[in-house]
């Protein structure tokens, strides 16, 4: 698994290196192309040879030579011969199933004079030959039927080899294409550089041809492994060339690139030194802005502070009906008074009328704080006068 997840990450890091650079990628075709020439050449000599054995009545060879051309066949995708070849297999096997019953029929059956001389008796004292017809032609009907249910048992027993041997052809036929699907698209993912996947494919193929003991065939994949990883290896040391020459060319345009860029920084530099004293003055400027903007945050966050502390107090005393503290609205309102007019100074004007209008806030929340003591102080004064009614 680490090799074919290392395989396909050597393909997707490097794809495009092989789609930038065509002569590459055209090399790599070419040498394709004369692989499936070699393949198709191999293919074709099978045919040859298989077509003279089933002549010379070997099916067996035949057929495993068909087998063998199918295989090469499929892994350059000629469909047409794939087919044509398939069609003949077929041919063949049914010329074989024939034959074979044809021969165990004939070596099962048993001549008649033979069977005569198997049943006949001999005699071997005067006592037997006074075996009498009637007695004798019993016997025979009895050897007869013997003979009959014999022949019953070698019928049935050519009829058990003939499906054993279709039932053989049929497993081997399963698992052969299977072997030789494994090997197209094994053929599909080396096209696609995915070598260590492809090899993987090629693998299992392997494993079952050895299971049919297919001896050609496994042979034939053991070289093609071993062409694809040397393979693999040329591609990735092609492309390993060609990015080290990119990486030069890289590096060589960047330098260019960075003198250039230098003399230009150089050239501006020496335009901009004039504008240098404006420059810090605007940056000294800024500085200042930005104190002054954290001074005013201070300021304002004082003044929040203070809010929200007396809002919690009073309403605590409300609900204790204690007396309330002394407010801290005026020195709210003397703080964004003196936020406004600093930002009015700098020129702030919109910043300004924001604090123009807490001020004129806390101004109403201090007269309506003053109504409330008042209630207050009154409900404590007419409180304690009650107190002392009691007295």
């Amino acid at each position: 698994m680490d090799e074919k997840k290392k395989g396909t990450d050597i393909d997707n890091s490097e794809r495009m290196d092989e789609e930038e650079y065509e002569p590459t990628k055209d090399a790599f075709m070419a040498d394709m192309n004369d692989i499936e020439e070699e393949i198709a050449s191999e293919a074709y000599d099978l045919v040859a040879h298989a077509l003279n054995l089933v002549n010379s009545g070997y099916y067996d060879d035949a057929i495993e030579l068909f087998y063998q051309a199918i295989g090469l066949y499929t892994q350059i995708n000629k469909n047409e011969e794939v087919n044509a070849l398939k069609e003949k297999l077929e041919e063949i096997k049914e010329l074989k199933t024939s034959h074979v019953e044809r021969d165990v029929k004939v070596e099962n059956e048993i001549p008649e004079g033979h069977k005569i001389d198997e049943i006949e008796p001999i005699s071997e004292s005067p006592e037997e030959e006074l075996i009498s017809d009637a007695d004798f032609e019993e016997i025979e009907i009895e050897d007869i039927d013997k003979g009959e249910k014999e022949e019953e048992v070698e019928e049935k027993i050519v009829e058990g080899k003939i499906q054993s041997f279709i039932e053989s052809q049929k497993k081997e036929q399963e698992v052969s294409e299977k072997a030789y699907n494994y090997m197209g698209k094994a053929k599909d993912l080396v096209e696609a550089n995915n070598f260590d996947e492809g090899i993987e494919l090629y693998q299992k193929a392997l494993e079952l041809f050895k299971g049919l003991n297919w001896s050609h065939e496994i042979g034939e994949l053991q070289k093609l492994i071993i062409r694809i990883k040397q393979q693999k290896e040329d591609f990735l040391n092609r492309l390993a060339n060609e990015r080290e020459a990119r990486e030069k060319e890289r590096e060589a345009k960047e330098k260019v690139e960075e003198e250039l860029e230098w003399k230009a920084e150089l050239k501006q530099n020496l335009e901009e030194t004039k504008k240098g004293e404006r420059l810090k003055s605007l940056e000294m400027q800024k500085f200042e802005e930005e104190q002054f903007e954290r001074e005013i945050a201070k300021l304002v966050d004082k003044a929040e502070r203070l809010a929200r502390e007396y809002e919690i107090s009073r309403k605590k005393a409300l609900r204790e009906g204690k007396l309330l503290e002394s407010n801290p609205y005026p020195k709210i309102i003397e703080i964004y008074e003196d936020v406004r007019k600093q930002l009015l100074q700098k020129g702030w004007k919109q910043q300004a009328s924001i604090y123009r209008n807490q001020v004129q806030i806390y101004q109403e929340k201090l007269q309506k704080d003053k109504k409330l003591r008042e209630i207050e102080a009154k409900k404590a004064a007419r409180q304690k006068e009650i107190d002392e009614m009691y007295k």
